[in-house]
């Protein structure tokens, strides 16, 4: 199982789903990944928080299983 970090859109949106703020856009990707027959499931969670890492993990893992590959995907903007 692999977990895709900023997953709700651009590349992560073909394989995972973590989000921080866009929850809509995290459920049409787990919707469509659904529909391929895959399992999927929306974690909400900052990446640059220590403590909702193992949040989001743990979720993951529970619902899904092990995971063996993370691609840290999710991408910081400033404004």
């Amino acid at each position: 199982m692999a977990l895709f970090t900023g997953g709700n859109r651009g590349i992560g949106a073909a394989i995972g789903v973590n989000y921080v703020a866009n929850e809509a856009a995290a459920l049409k990707t787990v919707v469509a990944i659904e529909n391929l027959g895959a399992k999927a499931i929306p974690v909400r969670g900052d990446v640059t928080d220590k403590d909702a890492i193992a949040l989001v993990m743990g979720t993951v893992e529970e619902y899904i299983g092990s995971i063996d590959i993370l691609v840290a995907n999710a991408g910081i903007s400033q404004r």
